[in-house]
């Protein structure tokens, strides 16, 4: 998984583990795990990698590693972040993720499953009601 240490991470690595799934938590190098020292949201029993989505060499190193999916939720979350500046963000969410699905191509661990995660923030202001896919796209933000 990437952005383990993220929001949805956080959230989404206990469930995983409770279902009995095995779960790498691919996290950006150089950076605090979680916020002000807090402790993992998860057991020790998870491995944490160094992934820099940056790098198709760092990306490489982890697919050696094999997996039957990966669940994609590394990125510039942040809409004010992203606007400060949009060219990185543009790198690590779009190009990450293309270098992130070309990695996998040719990574020879059979064929992976890669669920992407997105933003509302793609659909634009909008009603105050749920999102469905079908709905027409407006981003408000890189």
């Amino acid at each position: 998984m990437t952005g383990a240490d993220g929001f949805v991470g956080s959230w989404l690595v206990p469930r995983l583990l409770e279902d009995r799934h095995v779960v790498v938590a691919g996290v950006r190098p150089g950076q605090p795990l979680f916020a002000a020292g807090a402790p993992a949201p998860w057991s020790g029993d998870v491995p944490v990698v160094p992934l820099e989505l940056l790098d198709g060499a760092s990306i490489d190193a982890v697919l050696t590693r094999g997996f039957d999916a990966v669940v994609h939720l590394a990125a510039v979350s942040s809409g004010g972040d992203a606007g400060r500046n949009p060219a990185e963000a543009w790198d690590i969410n779009a190009g990450g993720t293309a270098r992130l699905a070309e990695g996998l191509v040719h990574s020879g661990g059979g064929d992976p499953i890669l669920l992407l995660a997105s933003t509302a923030e793609v659909y634009g202001a909008g009603p105050d009601a749920p999102r469905v896919e079908a709905d027409p796209t407006e981003p408000c933000s890189p």
